[in-house]
């Protein structure tokens, strides 16, 4: 019955008002020259990174919204696949268990937090998972691969379409690894995996939109598609003739039937063409389709064109669609602020998409300034209570919670997690399938539904996972008394081993009021209603202040973040 109230109650506050301690307002045309308050630096830092910290508050407040963000995007990033190589470890030794310990401890810790935050939901686009038999046994290469997405994060669209579409191992996840034109003798035809998810998936989208992001209706009110199966059978043809990197040992014959492996370097190099590159080889070696292609009726590929050249024309293509701003720019906007933008707002994000002010298209870093500078990412809240906000992924709620209260590792050298889809239903580069771990237009039976609105991180909650994700903060708060009864560091929160800094947040306990102001503050950036405050304080004041053996306060702070950190009003992220 606890489990189903909690969904219900979730459901039911996403779509109501809360009336929280937030009342100050920051317009658009303002953000460099009226002051920040705690709040609103605590709000901005919960969109922006892994969770806000008192720290990063007071310097964003030093900083304005503006220069933090030029000040990360200025940050070298954080490698994941550094980090795996400086575990030293052999190379038969670095499983997919340490790669989740490099995402939980740059997630963490990690200074380039814009970034590292942008990747992730990048990653939610452009989906692979080692779930995926050939990539679980690649976790250097799964490093790498969120690699580029970090260094993109920054970047340029049509660059990251370019460095994911040649990537191997997306490669393999989606087909395009060794496909090849048509053989009439063999009965081979192109694979149109690809081909089809570029479209669907990671540019344009099934169909026409406005831009605005609302769907361009036909005469009968029906939406109009984007692309129809000749255009897929049309791209499957130009995504043919890649194979791994190297494969030239001089004769210019393409071993196509040698797998990935190359040793050390497997996964991390770009793909190559399988062309030929002599007069004497023969023509069956060619395995690109070299013939005339036509696209979205209009574009024509002109025969003899190589595989690099039909390639770059086809990301042009896709790349200048109208479609890409507003269908790109609304996930983001998602997974970072809100699931339900108003059109207006992703109309601004678009237009950026479009040309970020200096006649750039896709400029990356631009957008993500779009979208967290918006007066709608800033006063949403405030101004659109009923249907602004975003359920909060449960793995950024472990990551605030490690950050905002010091979490330190005790039992492993990192911030370890290998299983965190068995208790959260998502872990980073593991979604069930290309279709990420929940779908952005995803709307949960029952009042959001009926209100027209989209949830698509509530496809995700159900009896198991509600369960599970309760528990699991359970051992990672209440369950750490360990820290202080001389248990031992296997013992302590044997699911990841990292122990929460109580000290800063014992004194404050003593009056239980303070002690929920800075709790308010760093988890619900002042947003925690009277009628919450009234039930914990109620509550914590029953608790004493001093108890035999353990230290003064930590009993009221875990109380106070266990209950806060599993609360709808925390859940949602406002």
């Amino acid at each position: 019955m606890r489990v189903w109230l909690t969904a219900l109650l979730l459901t039911v506050f996403l779509a109501h008002p809360v009336h929280g301690a937030v009342t100050d307002t920051i317009q658009a045309s303002d953000f460099e020259s009226s002051g920040i308050s705690q709040a609103e630096a605590a709000r901005f830092l919960n969109q922006a990174t892994f969770g806000a910290t008192l720290e990063s508050i007071e310097q964003l407040r030093a900083d304005g919204y503006r220069n933090w963000i030029r000040k990360q995007w200025g940050k070298r990033p954080s490698s994941h696949l550094a980090y795996l190589d400086a575990l030293g470890l052999p190379e038969n030794q670095v499983w997919q268990l340490w790669r989740m310990g490099a995402w939980f401890t740059l997630a963490v810790t990690a200074e380039d937090q814009l970034r590292q935050r942008v990747a992730w939901a990048l990653s939610q686009i452009w989906v692979i998972s080692d779930e995926s038999g050939y990539l679980h046994g690649r976790t250097r290469a799964m490093a790498h691969y969120y690699d580029l997405l970090l260094q993109q994060s920054a970047g340029n669209y049509r660059q990251l379409m370019e460095d994911i579409t040649l990537n191997p191992l997306m490669g393999v996840y989606l087909s395009m690894f060794q496909n090849q034109r048509a053989n009439p003798d063999t009965g081979i035809l192109p694979d149109e995996n690809y081909a089809r998810e570029i479209m669907q998936l990671f540019s344009i989208g099934l169909v026409e939109l406005n831009p605005d992001g609302t769907p361009v209706l036909d005469i009968n009110g029906q939406p109009v598609p984007t692309y129809g199966q000749d255009d897929i059978k049309a791209l499957a043809r130009v995504f043919t003739g890649w194979t791994r990197n190297g494969w030239d040992n001089g004769d210019g014959i393409c071993a196509w039937w040698e797998f990935l492996y190359h040793g050390d370097d497997e996964g991390l190099l770009p793909m190559e063409p399988c062309e030929v590159t002599s007069p004497s080889v023969s023509a069956s070696y060619n395995f690109h389709d070299t013939d005339a292609k036509v696209l979205f009726s209009s574009v024509n590929f002109p025969a003899g064109q190589d595989a690099r050249q039909d390639l770059a024309m086809a990301l042009d293509v896709l790349f200048n669609h109208p479609n890409v701003g507003p269908f790109i720019g609304k996930q983001l906007i998602q997974r970072l602020v809100t699931s339900n933008p108003s059109p207006a707002y992703v109309a601004r994000v678009a237009a950026v998409f479009d040309d970020n002010g200096q006649g750039v298209r896709g400029d990356l870093a631009a957008v993500v300034e779009a979208i967290l500078l918006d007066d709608e990412a800033r006063n949403g809240h405030l101004a659109q209570p009923n249907q602004f906000g975003k359920l909060r992924e449960p793995l950024l709620r472990q990551t605030h919670l490690w950050r905002a209260l010091g979490g330190v590792p005790q039992r492993y050298d990192d911030y370890q997690d290998g299983n965190p889809e068995g208790v959260f239903g998502q872990a980073p580069l593991r979604a069930p399938s290309v279709f990420n771990f929940y779908r952005p237009d995803y709307s949960p039976d029952g009042p959001l539904q009926a209100a027209g609105l989209l949830a698509p991180e509530f496809q995700i909650l159900g009896s198991a996972t509600a369960t599970s994700t309760a528990n699991r903060f359970w051992y990672l708060t209440l369950y750490n008394q360990g820290q202080w009864l001389g248990k031992p560091a296997d013992d302590l929160n044997w699911q990841t081993g990292v122990a929460l800094d109580l000290a800063p947040l014992a004194p404050l306990a003593a009056d239980v009021n303070t002690l929920l102001d800075r709790l308010d503050l760093v988890l619900l950036s002042g947003q925690m209603s009277a009628g919450m405050r009234s039930i914990l304080a109620g509550y914590l004041n029953t608790l004493p202040y001093t108890e035999a053996g353990i230290p003064d306060g930590y009993s009221r702070v875990l109380e106070a973040v266990y209950l806060i950190i599993t609360s709808p009003e925390y859940a949602v992220q406002r």
